[in-house]
């Protein structure tokens, strides 16, 4: 029996658990909201700090197609991808985040900018990846986040 990975095996393993988080900026960035349901399990729960935390599929999609359905535009920037654990079905992995949300008026846009890190927990779900708990931790704001929607 063999204990490891090749090497390519551990890179797909990998692609596939942080499959999901690419999935949710994608999804939110092209306002192809009801794509969360590729990135999310339908139990998902969301802590995103002040301003929401809350649980279930349906809650996260209609939060983030209120949140970004009327912005010009917006952009998810994601590095440094840890997976800090895998085990049984489960991974627990830490993705930093820098997000540009651009609202108002086409001619005089406002900008809203967070900066943080995706602290989330996933469970594979036969024979994918999903996210079954986010906790957003903010390193930076800036600008309203009134202001852009």
């Amino acid at each position: 029996m063999r204990d490891a990975l090749t090497p390519v095996e551990a890179a797909r393993a990998r692609a596939a658990i942080f499959d999901p988080i690419l999935i949710y900026t994608d999804a939110i960035d092209s306002k192809q909201f009801e794509r969360l349901a590729d990135a999310f399990h339908p139990d998902a729960s969301l802590d995103y700090g002040e301003g929401y935390a809350g649980q279930s599929l349906r809650v996260i999609i209609t939060w983030m197609t209120d949140a970004h359905a009327k912005l010009i535009g917006s952009q998810h920037r994601l590095t440094n991808f840890f997976i800090d654990q895998v085990a049984d079905g489960t991974a627990k992995t830490r993705t930093y985040v820098d997000a540009i949300l651009i609202g108002g008026p086409p001619a005089a846009p406002l900008t809203y900018r967070d900066v943080g890190t995706y602290h989330d927990q996933l469970v594979l779900d036969g024979e994918r990846w999903l996210i079954v708990s986010r906790q957003y931790k903010r390193l930076l704001r800036e600008g309203d986040i009134k202001a852009p929607r």
